[in-house]
């Protein structure tokens, strides 16, 4: 068209010597395409059950269908799986329910204490470290103000003053426990994440040892005071002693001055 359009302006006045509308209908202008349809495998029913499986599509419920892979359907994308045009993570249901579980195994199985706390101090969960600390058997805890288990001021703090709160030390008076608790603030989900390790046989073992140094400290004085005693008495003997020597010394000078008088009466 746009070589059509030149060649009238071009030639508009020479369409008799120049019969280029007759030359354009002799230019093929089609062009012929050919089907490139590549047929996809097909999988059995057990092989496309099994990737099913491995997305976490246990039942058909599990079949959500939401697109999320560009694909219409669980099993057309499990389809392109088998015929390894697509992966198995670009399953939005299947990666946030994998996270979930890895967030779960490690809410659970961390040494640590760990709860989730609302805005309003109240209880969310406890991990089950948390729940063999504090001597909980059931799920009745959820709803109930935190203070009931641990000290909430840090949490006031934190969300006062929009700070983390790290290592900080609290005494649980039932338990007669000592930890060493950190609070979190999750502005979006608007709960605390608090994580906490029990230090009581840390506390203990320092107390021990604070005692042995004062203990030793105290040893230690006591015997400086006895040396300085024995030291004062010593020093008391060696005065008594002195002095005593010296009335004997002034005896005998007395008595030779004595003797040596009576010698000169004598001659």
């Amino acid at each position: 068209r746009n070589y059509r359009n030149k060649c009238e302006i071009k030639y508009k006045d020479y369409d008799d010597k120049y019969p280029y509308k007759e030359n354009l209908e002799k230019i093929s202008l089609k062009k012929s395409f050919s089907p490139k349809k590549v047929e996809l495998k097909i999988p059995n029913d057990d092989e496309l059950s099994s990737i099913l499986k491995s997305m976490g599509k246990i039942s058909l419920k599990d079949e959500l269908n939401c697109k999320g892979c560009g694909y219409e359907s669980c099993r057309e994308h499990a389809m392109a799986i088998y015929n390894d045009i697509s992966e198995i993570n670009m399953c939005s249901p299947y990666m946030r329910q994998k996270a979930e579980n890895i967030s779960n195994l490690i809410f659970e199985a961390s040494p640590f204490l760990i709860g989730l706390v609302d805005k309003e101090l109240l209880m969310i969960e406890f991990n089950n470290k948390a729940k063999d600390f504090f001597k909980i058997t059931d799920n009745e805890y959820i709803g109930y103000p935190i203070f009931m288990y641990v000290d909430d001021t840090a949490f006031s703090d934190c969300l006062r003053k929009h700070e983390n709160i790290y290592n900080n030390i609290v005494f649980v008076e039932d338990l007669n426990k000592t930890l060493s608790q950190d609070i979190f603030w999750l502005a979006e989900e608007e709960i605390f994440l608090w994580m906490a390790h029990d230090i009581t046989e840390q506390i203990e073992n320092k107390k021990r040892a604070d005692k042995v140094k004062y203990d030793t400290i105290n040893l230690a004085q006591t015997v400086i005071n006895k040396q300085m005693t024995v030291a004062q008495e010593i020093a008391r003997l060696l005065g008594e002693t002195t002095a005593e020597t010296k009335v004997i010394l002034s005896r005998v000078k007395d008595l030779i001055r004595y003797e040596n008088n009576d010698n000169l009466r004598d001659s």
